[in-house]
C-alpha cells in the first residue's frame, strides 16, 4: 500500500512556483522579488514562517453565500460540429491506429471550482475539450488525448503518422526547447 505524501506549505502556496528548468526543483515566491525584479528563491523554512501565505486550494471549513454555475456551451463557433474527422488516440491500447469519427462539440472533461473568500461565492466552470465519437470503438475520444483533423473530402482520410505528429509546430517547438535545456 502506498502512502500519499502530504503537500508542504511551500507546495500549496499560491505564490510559490517551482522552477523546473534547473537541476532539481527550486521554488520562487511571486510576492518576494529582488530589486532587479527576479523572484526570490524560498526555502521550506521561509514558507513556514511567511505572513503572505495563501493556499492555492479551497481549505475547509468555508462559508458559502452563493454558488454560481457557468453554463456548458456545447456549440463551438470555430469548429464544424458533426463533421467527419480522422482521429488517432494517444493511448497505446489503440495501437497507433487512425479511426473515422464525428466531431460532436466541446464537452466537459471536468469542472473547475473556485471560491472567493471575500464575497463567499463558490463558482463552477466546465473545462471543455473537443470530443469525437468513434463508432468503431463506441467511445468518445477527446482532442487532448489524440491527434485529429477534419475530413473535408475523401482524400483527407488517411492515417495520422508519427511523421505527421513530429511535424506539428508545437511538437517541433517542444523538441527545440528540450534540446536547448540540455545544452544549458
Amino acid at each position: 500500500m502506498s502512502e500519499e505524501k502530504e503537500e508542504t506549505r511551500r507546495q500549496k502556496c499560491r505564490y510559490s512556483h517551482p522552477d523546473i528548468f534547473r537541476k532539481g526543483i527550486r521554488y520562487h515566491c511571486s510576492k518576494r522579488k529582488f530589486k532587479n525584479g527576479d523572484w526570490k528563491p524560498v526555502s521550506e523554512k521561509t514558507c513556514n514562517n511567511c505572513e503572505l501565505y495563501k493556499s492555492q486550494y479551497i481549505e475547509y471549513p468555508i462559508t458559502v453565500n452563493k454558488v454560481e454555475h457557468t453554463k456548458i456551451n456545447y456549440n463551438s463557433s470555430w469548429r464544424n460540429i458533426g463533421c467527419l474527422v480522422a482521429v488517432r488516440p494517444c493511448d497505446e491500447k489503440y495501437g497507433g491506429k487512425t479511426f473515422l469519427g464525428f466531431y460532436i462539440g466541446d464537452l466537459p472533461l471536468f469542472t473547475s471550482v473556485s471560491f472567493n473568500e471575500e464575497d463567499g461565492i463558490l463558482k463552477t466552470v466546465p473545462f471543455t475539450n473537443p470530443a469525437i465519437f468513434v463508432p468503431e470503438l463506441k467511445e468518445i475520444i477527446f482532442g487532448c488525448g489524440s491527434w485529429w483533423r477534419e475530413i473535408k473530402k475523401p482524400e483527407d482520410f488517411k492515417e495520422i503518422t508519427d511523421t505527421d505528429i513530429s511535424n506539428t509546430w508545437y511538437v517541433q517547438l517542444a523538441k527545440k526547447m528540450m534540446e536547448e535545456n540540455k545544452t544549458e
